[in-house]
């Protein structure tokens, strides 16, 4: 059968073609994975939306819940510490399915990808479902039952949030070229993270009174769309996986523990780790900080989501010019250097432009941070796949992201302590916290960047295949 491929994609030469030839021409790039990454994309969008749903007014929401102000931070605590049992799950589903060598084709033969990801899908709708009938029938009876019911629908969707932030650069080798997967790695990286702006977002506009009123509707709205999508995975994501390499196939097998043992062992992979670790843990705490860093300089917090939004749409062109340059030119290193020195330029930039009654430079400096933090990722991410290929995509970016969580979870209590330490001193250039901030960047971000030595091994691997086969 003749299947839709991209120009430049090639095909099977003949059922007699050498090992090594008939394994990479058996790669394919199908019309159909425009439409697979709107679905993956559109999960982790959703995934991390519900996460920050009690962000915006916690305590207004803990009045409803009749509960302590401390007990909703849980929540967000909690989604951080479920990451690391949600990544082994997932990458045993990954592992599972696809050393069984089960057909593809049905629903038993999915593969571990499909799978985890249609897991994932499951785990939203019941977790999303879950927390709307819990303020809708438990809450009227008992504000902190509805809570704690609420939690562990939180949970539920907090473990399938691995599974979706720790396999893009999977999902991209699996659906696409060498020329569009960098593009589709920034995607699928960026869109839980957007996904955050968005939830915080929303919830800020349904959520308002004393008690926290529209959280019901806030809910059963989280409940529509996760349902809609999560049946949408369900139906229609797939996985069609090209033959795997024979380098990578034996590492595939491999345990998880195993293969980040080695990750470890390797120096380079390291440095990508510590910038990785420290410049996702900042972002994150200032985003989840920026109500007070913008009211501490005495902007309301209509001015604080503004910027906060001018940020994500800033990453959001950061991200996918990114991911574009990579798949152009194949650059990962060089890229990933310009982009952690931009990041860490464009950090202090915006701390010095946070100062009293400077809304027009501020909103420009945050959409420039904004861009360049974020074009970071999709290079790390990347940059990690190509310099500990043949081990699978799913071991460094799991790594990563695990790291990185526990970093968050470090970071951000520690930032949120020395604002108070500040009083209500405005965060700008001079202050502790920027200090602190920008010592972080410099010496956690930049000086590994500087010093990282590492090779696109997976892109080389590939054209000495085209070679051999020209």
């Amino acid at each position: 059968m003749t299947l839709p491929t991209e120009e430049g994609t090639q095909l099977p030469r003949s059922p007699s073609a050498s090992s090594v030839g008939s394994t990479f021409n058996q790669w394919h790039s199908y019309s159909r994975r425009w439409h697979m990454l709107a679905i993956y994309m559109l999960l982790g969008l959703i995934n991390q939306a519900l996460w920050l749903t009690f962000a915006a007014s916690p305590a207004a929401t803990a009045r409803r819940y009749e509960v302590s102000e401390g007990t909703i931070s849980y929540i967000a605590i909690s989604s951080n510490v479920l990451f690391l049992p949600g990544s082994w799950i997932g990458a045993q589903i990954v592992k599972g399915r696809e050393s069984t060598g089960t057909p593809v084709g049905t629903a038993r033969g999915r593969t571990g990808l499909a799978l985890s990801i249609v897991v994932a899908g499951w785990l939203q709708i019941i977790g999303s479902v879950l927390r709307y009938l819990a303020d809708l029938l438990i809450r009227p009876m008992s504000g902190p039952v509805a809570f704690l019911v609420i939690s562990a629908g939180q949970g539920l969707t907090a473990i399938a949030a691995p599974f979706i932030m720790n396999t893009p650069a999977a999902f991209a080798e699996a659906w696409f070229g060498r020329k569009e997967r960098e593009a589709a790695v920034a995607a699928g990286t960026f869109s839980p993270i957007f996904g955050q702006g968005v939830g915080a977002a929303i919830a800020g506009f349904v959520v308002s009174g004393a008690e926290a009123e529209g959280t019901q509707e806030l809910l059963a709205g989280q409940a529509a769309v996760s349902c809609l999508v999560g049946v949408w995975v369900i139906c229609c994501f797939e996985v069609h996986p090209p033959p795997t390499r024979a380098s990578s196939s034996s590492e595939a097998k491999t345990s998880t523990c195993s293969q980040w043992s080695k990750l470890m062992c390797n120096p380079n992979f390291v440095l990508i780790l510590i910038i990785f670790d420290c410049g996702l843990g900042l972002a994150a705490a200032t985003l989840t900080l920026f109500g007070r860093l913008a009211e501490d300089c005495g902007y309301t917090a209509s001015d604080s989501g503004v910027a906060s939004g001018m940020f994500m749409v800033g990453a959001m062109v950061g991200a996918l010019s990114t991911g574009l340059a990579l798949g152009a030119t194949g650059a990962h290193r060089k890229i990933m250097r310009l982009a952690v020195g931009s990041a860490t330029a464009g950090g202090c930039v915006f701390l010095l432009a946070l100062q009293p009654d400077n809304l027009g430079l501020l909103l420009v400096a945050t959409t420039f941070f904004g861009l360049f933090m974020m074009s970071a990722l999709p290079s790390l991410v990347s940059s990690a796949v190509e310099e500990t290929y043949p081990l699978p995509a799913d071991a460094s970016t799991g790594l990563l992201f695990i790291s990185a969580v526990g970093m968050q979870v470090a970071l951000t209590p520690l930032c949120q302590l020395m604002l108070e330490q500040q009083g209500d001193r405005c965060s700008s250039w001079g202050s502790p916290f920027s200090m602190f901030v920008v010592g972080v960047a410099l010496i956690g971000c930049l000086l590994p960047a500087l010093i990282y030595r590492g090779e696109s091994k997976r892109t080389q691997a590939e054209e000495r295949e085209e070679e051999f086969l020209s």
